[in-house]
């Protein structure tokens, strides 16, 4: 994939590492890097977007990555502005996009486990309470 000329571009921090791009459901659908002849490592982008998670950029084209995305982000913290840009980004457009990994999913693991846990210990209790009576 190439780089358009004019349109800010970002690329992977680490050469050696892999940065993984993001759908705005917390689903991977690509991969940038690493730095080398058979992979790119750097991207066109359009905007920053923030959300709990961290900030990101959106690609300027997700079709790149994947055909059937619509819109793909990469995280600000594993990449970085290839300078000169220009013209600044600015803020995405709130779309309620999500990317990178969910948090929620993570919480309700949690829950979900602490009730199990709680369940079996219950059960376990109950058990041995009935079997010494």
């Amino acid at each position: 994939m190439g780089l358009e000329a004019g349109i800010p571009a970002v690329r992977i921090n680490d050469p050696k590492s892999v940065v993984q791009v993001w759908d705005g459901h917390h689903r991977v659908i690509g991969t940038l890097g690493p730095d080398d002849y058979y992979h790119s490592s750097a991207v066109n982008v359009a905007c920053i977007l923030t959300r709990p998670n961290g900030q990101w950029y959106k690609l300027w084209n997700a079709a790149g990555i994947d055909p059937s995305a619509t819109s793909a982000y990469v995280s600000t913290a594993l990449t970085h502005v290839m300078l000169p840009t220009p013209y600044e980004m600015g803020p995405c457009e709130d779309t309620g996009d999500q990317p990178g990994p969910g948090t929620s999913c993570l919480r309700r693991t949690a829950v979900g486990a602490g009730i199990g846990g709680a369940a079996l210990a219950g059960a376990t209790w109950l058990w041995r309470r009935g079997g010494r009576g």
